[in-house]
Formats: C-alpha cells, sequence, structure tokens
C-alpha cells in the first residue's frame, strides 16, 4: 500500500511575516512546504475564507509579503515562492469549511490570550473538526517557523470542546519542517544542491586497479576501465556520473547470488578529501569480489544513505535520471 499523504496545519502567523530577518529566516520553510505539496508527501488544510481570498487574488502577496523588503535578490527569490506556493494550492492544500456544527460548539485553548487572538480562532476552530467529522484524520502537528509573533517552536496547543451531544480533548504541537522531511529526502535535496554547486561531475575514465595477481572479473585481462566488460560495467559506468575516481579490487569468493554488475555497499569511510565505499560486487564469472570505490568528499556518504547500500542499476540509474545528470 502506498504511503498517505500527511494532512497538516500551518500556523497562520507564518502568513504574518514581516520583518525582513524574520522572512529570510523562513525562506526554507516554504520552499520545502511547496516541495513537500508537490511530491504529494502533505497537504496543508487552510481555513476556507483564506483559501477564497488567496484564489481570487484578495490576499496580499501570499504567502510572504514583499512590501518591507528592498532587497532586490531576496524580492526575488521570494516573488519565486510566492508563484510557486500558488501553483502547490491546486495540488496539496486542501481548504476547510467550519459551518457543520459551528453553532453549538463551544470550544477553548484554557488560555486566554489565544481564545482571543482572531487568528489562531479561526485555526481553533479547525482543529476542533475531528470531533464532529471522525472520518477527518491530521496529524497533530502544527507547522511553524522562527518567528516574534505567535506560539513558538515546541508550543504544545491543548483544544477542548464541550456541547450537548459530544466532548472533545485534544493536544497539537507546533513543529518544524524538519519533522517532516526523511533522512532519505534530506540526502536527495543535498545531491540537487551537490549537482547545481557542481560538485558531482561525470569522470571519462575512472582509474581500475586489481589488488590480486589472479583475475576472475572476467575472462579477458583489463588494466583500463573502458577495458571491463559491458556486463562488469553496468552500475560502475552510471556511478561515473556521481564522481567515481577509481575503484580497486580486492579479495574474492565464489558467489553468484547477484545480478551481474551490481554493487552492495556495506560501509563508507570518510577522509580528508574522499569517500571511500567499502562494498562487494558481483562479477559475470560467478565471482563476489571485495572492493573499494573512491567518490568525492560526502558523496559517497549520501549515496550509500539514499541507496541504503543497494547499488542496483535500477536504483543507482533512477536516482541519476531524478537528479538529471548528464556528462
Amino acid at each position: 500500500m502506498l504511503n498517505q499523504p500527511l494532512k497538516v496545519f500551518i500556523d497562520p502567523y507564518m502568513f504574518e511575516l514581516s520583518d525582513v530577518n524574520e522572512i529570510e529566516d523562513n525562506i526554507r520553510f516554504f520552499q520545502e512546504i511547496i516541495r513537500l505539496c508537490n511530491s504529494n508527501k502533505i497537504i496543508v488544510f487552510l481555513y476556507q475564507g483564506l483559501y477564497e481570498r488567496i484564489k481570487v487574488g484578495e490576499a496580499r502577496p501570499f504567502p510572504i509579503d514583499i512590501s518591507s523588503v528592498k532587497n532586490p535578490s531576496l524580492k526575488e527569490q521570494i516573488l519565486i515562492i510566492n508563484g510557486n506556493f500558488h501553483h502547490a494550492i491546486s495540488n496539496g492544500i486542501q481548504p476547510i469549511d467550519i459551518g457543520e456544527c459551528f453553532d453549538k460548539a463551544k470550544f477553548t485553548s484554557e488560555q486566554q490570550e489565544i481564545d482571543r487572538d482572531s487568528l489562531y480562532y479561526e485555526l481553533l476552530s479547525i482543529l476542533i473538526m475531528p470531533c464532529y467529522k471522525k472520518d477527518f484524520i491530521i496529524e497533530k502537528k502544527i507547522l511553524t517557523g522562527n518567528k516574534n509573533k505567535g506560539l513558538s517552536l515546541g508550543s504544545k496547543l491543548r483544544v477542548k470542546c464541550n456541547c450537548a451531544d459530544d466532548s472533545f480533548n485534544d493536544i497539537y504541537v507546533f513543529s518544524g519542517i524538519d519533522e517532516l522531511i526523511s533522512l532519505q529526502d534530506n540526502i536527495f535535496y543535498e545531491l540537487q544542491y551537490a549537482v547545481k554547486s557542481k560538485a558531482i561531475t561525470f569522470i571519462e575514465k575512472p582509474q581500475v586497479i586489481r589488488g590480486d595477481h589472479h583475475n576472475f572479473v572476467q575472462t579477458k585481462d583489463f588494466s583500463r576501465f573502458d577495458q571491463l566488460t559491458r556486463k562488469n560495467r553496468a552500475v560502475l559506468n552510471l556511478l561515473r556520473f556521481f564522481g567515481m575516481t577509481c575503484i580497486i579490487f580486492e579479495d574474492f569468493h565464489r558467489d553468484s547470488g547477484k545480478v551481474i554488475g551490481s554493487i552492495k555497499a556495506g560501509r563508507v569511510e570518510q577522509v580528508d578529501s574522499q569517500d571511500i565505499l567499502h562494498a562487494d560486487f558481483y562479477a559475470e564469472t560467478g565471482y563476489r569480489y571485495g572492493v573499494r570505490i573512491f567518490f568525492p568528499k560526502d558523496i559517497g556518504y549520501k549515496l550509500f544513505t539514499y541507496l541504503d547500500g543497494d547499488f542496483s542499476y535500477q536504483n543507482v540509474e533512477k536516482l541519476k535520471s531524478l537528479l538529471g545528470l548528464t556528462k
């Protein structure tokens, strides 16, 4: 069964940022919201009235007001975020109407300053929905960032409601965006940045070293990368796109339990200038070779972590395609 997107709320004060430093501190927050919506990882619930104002353009520049921003590059960055956020509305944001049950609801946070806050009043009125709509399942998280107004990261919000028909008592936690981003997603974003910053470059002719005088990698002898057979190079060819500079073939054992050319990594050794992948390589002759594969600093670790050590052709090719790697 495929993982269903998480259903979450955003602290309404995240839409009220005004201080430039505060805005800069939360750029990534909105970038991640957009990314998670577009990848169907989350569905963000918005109050119906706010949603309608956004759709018809009545809301001020949304979600970030640019009126106080003078820096041209920051303003351009915000305009991109605002445009992408509007696009994400159609993909991963859902309006919530609080009309049902609202006339008899008696809800409170048991904090007067919260109950009197008009922004949090709308939020509270949505948070009680699981009381009268039993199929309305939401995360007990309210996403927020570093801001000057409203409840801060880690704050707990108790919502209580009592009426003649039912009672409700639940706790929501104001949580950072990183709590919704998996380690694998974080690694992928870091690899994207490595590609953009050219920390990953294509290596035409990686060095090949045979550490043992016996050759059970293939029937034909080799001393250069292009002398390896097509089957043996299947995954290694792809690893050149990730900056693989060298592979050393070491000890070997009879083992044909994996697809020819596939690599199963056990650990990564990080030294000053490079990462060394310690792995098993499955040769076309039916032998399993212990190998050391050399990558640029941090890239080997990121690959190992993202792929969980499974360097099959399918896994590496998919990652290469997702990152848009070319020569």
